[in-house]
């Protein structure tokens, strides 16, 4: 049987590399502070990509482990830092033991995933207490969809698998925190 997901096989990785937007290192900094990483804290990258999150984790001297799917995404990452742990793996599956790290960071990706299956196996590799990060990153040239996506349309509810809420989703098991107005706005991109 065929999947029907994309695959990023097909992308042209330097490329992709070159044109994505970067994220902004107050949000790292956000996320590094709140969920207390400190040097020596495991920190998994799922669906790392090119390394582009990766980039902005390696400095705080965590243990980073990049984990990515796609070949020739994982070519490009070792070699822009090839002293990085890089592992072949999916949100579905991540290479790393039951509760062996203590913060999964995924950028720009969590849309590829198969949510429930990620959401098990993110548990079971979180430590007590570990947290998981969502990131996003787009370019300002984008306002329409800054504005769409940050909730600055006239509605002010989300849809959530057919429910409305004005709650951000929550999952057993994962606490939600957003970041405060101020580290967001400071990073070029608006909150509601």
């Amino acid at each position: 049987m065929m999947s029907s997901r994309f695959s990023f096989e097909v992308v042209n990785a330097l490329d992709y590399d070159e044109l994505r937007p970067s994220y902004a290192p107050e949000a790292v900094t956000w996320v590094a502070e709140r969920s207390s990483l400190r040097s020596g804290s495991v920190v998994v990258d799922l669906a790392a990509g090119t390394g582009q999150l990766s980039r902005r984790f390696a400095p705080l001297g965590v243990d980073l482990i990049a984990v990515e799917p796609a070949a020739n995404m994982r070519a490009v990452l070792e070699k822009r830092m090839p002293t990085l742990r890089v592992e072949e793996g999916t949100a579905e599956l991540i290479p790393s033991a039951d509760c062996s790290v203590d913060a999964v960071v995924v950028g720009n990706a969590f849309h590829h995933f198969e949510r429930m299956k990620a959401f098990a196996e993110i548990r079971r590799v979180l430590r007590p207490g570990g947290v998981l990060a969502l990131f996003w990153a787009w370019s300002l040239e984008r306002s329409s969809c800054l504005s769409l996506c940050c909730g600055r349309s006239t509605r002010s509810s989300r849809r959530l698998e057919g429910r409305t809420t004005s709650r951000p989703p929550t999952v057993r098991g994962l606490r939600c925190h957003r970041p405060p107005r101020d580290s967001v706005r400071s990073s070029g991109v608006s909150s509601p």
